[in-house]
């Protein structure tokens, strides 16, 4: 899962249940104001533009898709997932470390090869 790194700066944005309701909250901010954008078309008594319609609907979608995103963040947190992640990304970067260690061991046995093989001439 991608996470914005900036939002996880933030203490409060850490719990998965705490950012999927604040993720559902501004899709609903925006399929109320995609609503509200309709109602205004229909007020002013003339075809609303296509280009104001196609922003009408692009909005909803998106409201919607953040919607459920932040529905899906929450039952992540009810889930205890968040932990799970954590515990993922600790070993990734275990296993990393690992392999970086390995290869500079490679490295320097491939210096020294190098140097013995130098002062016996065989290089």
């Amino acid at each position: 899962m991608l996470d914005i790194e900036w939002m996880t700066k933030f203490p409060i944005m850490s719990s998965f249940m705490v950012r999927g309701i604040i993720y559902s909250f501004i899709g609903l901010i925006g399929m109320e104001q995609s609503i509200a954008m309709r109602v205004d078309m229909l007020h002013l008594d003339h075809v609303a533009s296509t280009k104001l319609q196609i922003a009408s609907i692009f909005l909803h979608v998106t409201a919607y898709a953040m919607t459920c995103l932040g529905g899906f963040y929450f039952l992540l947190g009810v889930s205890c997932m968040k932990e799970f992640r954590d515990r993922m990304r600790r070993l990734e970067k275990e296993e990393k470390d690992e392999r970086v260690s390995l290869a500079q061991k490679n490295a320097e046995k491939e210096v020294l090869r190098r140097q013995i093989l130098e002062e016996e001439g065989l290089a």
